[in-house]
C-alpha cells in the first residue's frame, strides 16, 4: 500500500461494535492493498470539510518522481453514490480527474466485496442463535422495524397505516418525525439477552431492554418467531448497490423477506443465488428506477399477502416454504465464505 486517507468510521463511530470491528477490517484491507494504490474511505464523502481535508492531504503529500498511484476507493459500512450530495459529486470528480480510480466494496462500477457480510461473520453467535429458528406460531403477516425516520420510510409505514396494514404486522418507529401520519414513536416492549445490552452504548439503548438499532442479532426472538414474512427498509434508495446486515437477517432467520432499497438490490442478491420469493412477492421484483414505484410495489405485494392468507394459511404456507428458507440460510453462510475471497482478492487489482 503507498498510503491510506481516512476521516470517517475506522477512527469514530455511534456504535462500539462498527467502530472496534471497523478498525479491524481496514487494516485487512490495507494489508491486502497493492503497494502502487493509494486506499482512500469514501464513506463520509457527504460532509464538505472531509472533501475540503481530502484535496489538502492530496496537495500536500510528496509523491516520488515518475510515481503515479492508483486509487482504491473503499465504501464499507456506509453506501456509496457518487451523486447523491454536492460533496460526493465534488470529491469524485477531484479523484477521477487526477488518478486512476477502482471503486471497491458497495460498487456496481468496481470490485465488490459487502462490508455487512464480514461483519455478520463476526458475530455468528448472536446472528445464528437457534432462538431464531424454532418452529414459528405465527400471529402476524409481517414485521417492519424502524430506526431513523428516512423519507422511504416514513413514506412506506404512512401508507401501511393509512391501508390499515399496522393490525397484521409488527411494526416500529423508533425515532419520531413530524411526518410520521400516526402517533409516534412506536417502540416495541422487548425482552433481550442481557449480553448484548451490557455491550451496547448507553445511546444505543431505547431503555432497559430496547436497542434503537440492533445490529448484532434478530432481534426479540418473540417477535421474530411470530411473524411471516420481513419487511426490510434499507438505508437508502439512491445508491449504487447496498446491502446491509438488515438485508440478511430474514435469511439467517427463516423467513421469506420483502426489500425496500436500491434499485439493484434484488439483482445483487440473485447473482449471490438467493431464493428472493418471486412466486409471493412478483411486484416487489420488478426492475423499477423510481424510488416511489418500488415502494408502491412492496405495499401491493405485502397487501396481496394479507388478502390471500389467514393465519392458518400463513403457517401452512411458511411449512411449505420451509426447504427454501433453510436453503437461503445454508446459503447465507457460503457467501460469507465467497465474500472473504473478494476481499482478498483487492490485493490482484
Amino acid at each position: 500500500m503507498y498510503a491510506y486517507w481516512s476521516k470517517g468510521a475506522d477512527v469514530a463511530s455511534g456504535s462500539y461494535h462498527i467502530t472496534e470491528f471497523e478498525k479491524d477490517f481496514v487494516k485487512k484491507l490495507k494489508s491486502n492493498t497493492p503497494s502502487d494504490c493509494i486506499l482512500i474511505n469514501s464513506t463520509w464523502f457527504s460532509k464538505p470539510e472531509n472533501v475540503d481535508a481530502l484535496k489538502q492531504w492530496f496537495n500536500a503529500s510528496q509523491f516520488k518522481a515518475g510515481e503515479t498511484p492508483r486509487i482504491l476507493l473503499y465504501s464499507g459500512m456506509d453506501w456509496e453514490n457518487s451523486t447523491c450530495t454536492e460533496s460526493t459529486r465534488e470529491a469524485h470528480m477531484f479523484l477521477n480527474e487526477k488518478w486512476e480510480v477502482i471503486n471497491i466494496g458497495n460498487t456496481g462500477d468496481g470490485h465488490y466485496f459487502n462490508f455487512w457480510l464480514a461483519f455478520i461473520h463476526e458475530h455468528m453467535s448472536t446472528f445464528f442463535d437457534d432462538c431464531y429458528t424454532e418452529k414459528p406460531n405465527i400471529k402476524k403477516h409481517f414485521m417492519c422495524l424502524n430506526h431513523q425516520p428516512h423519507e422511504h420510510r416514513i413514506q412506506l409505514l404512512n401508507t401501511l397505516h393509512e391501508v390499515g396494514m399496522f393490525n397484521h404486522g409488527i411494526v416500529s418507529a423508533i425515532v419520531p418525525h413530524e411526518d410520521y401520519a400516526f402517533e409516534n414513536p412506536v417502540i416495541l416492549r422487548e425482552k433481550r439477552d442481557p449480553h448484548i445490552m451490557f455491550n451496547s452504548h448507553e445511546w444505543e439503548r431505547v431503555n432497559e431492554y430496547h436497542l434503537a438499532n440492533d445490529i448484532i442479532s434478530l432481534g426479540d426472538p418473540v417477535y421474530w418467531n411470530k411473524h411471516f414474512c420481513t419487511v426490510v427498509t434499507e438505508s437508502v434508495m439512491h445508491s449504487d448497490v447496498f446491502l446491509s446486515e438488515k438485508t440478511f437477517k430474514p435469511m439467517i432467520g427463516l423467513r421469506p423477506f420483502i426489500i425496500l432499497g436500491d434499485a439493484n438490490v434484488y439483482k445483487k442478491l440473485k447473482e449471490y443465488g438467493f431464493d428472493t420469493f418471486e412466486d409471493l412477492f412478483p411486484r416487489v421484483h420488478i426492475e423499477e428506477k423510481d424510488k416511489y414505484w418500488r415502494t408502491d410495489n412492496v405495499i401491493k405485494d405485502l397487501c396481496n399477502l394479507q388478502r390471500s392468507y389467514g393465519l392458518d394459511g400463513l403457517n401452512q404456507l411458511y411449512r411449505e416454504l420451509e426447504t427454501r428458507l433453510i436453503y437461503n440460510r445454508k446459503r447465507v453462510l457460503e457467501v460469507i465464505n465467497d465474500n472473504y475471497n473478494d476481499i482478498m482478492e483487492i490485493r490482484n487489482l
